[in-house]
């Protein structure tokens, strides 16, 4: 144990994702049946994935009257999912 409650808690998930792998998979991270490029592409899935559900955060974290006045300032005078769309395309970054 550290003395971070924070990386002890990701530290417990890590081994505790581990063993669902083994008991899944049956092997341990340190396998040879893949090739580097196997790896890589897993990993971009589970990049992409991330992707996914860390918009999907935002967009419920968002209030939707805030989105629609954000996208109306940057000239989407549209209806509110329209302007949460546009918001969540990443229209109003800058």
């Amino acid at each position: 144990m550290s003395q971070d409650a924070i990386v002890d808690a990701v530290v417990e998930r890590i081994q505790k994702r581990s063993a669902a792998g083994m008991k899944k998979f049956g092997k341990p991270m340190t396998r040879d049946d893949r090739t580097m490029t196997e790896w890589i592409d897993e990993a971009i899935e589970e990049a992409l994935d991330l992707a996914v559900y860390l918009t999907r955060v935002k967009a419920d974290s968002m209030d939707l009257e805030e989105l629609k006045d954000r996208a109306y300032a940057e000239g989407y005078d549209a209806g509110q999912e329209s302007a949460k769309r546009a918001w969540l395309d990443g229209a109003n970054e800058g």
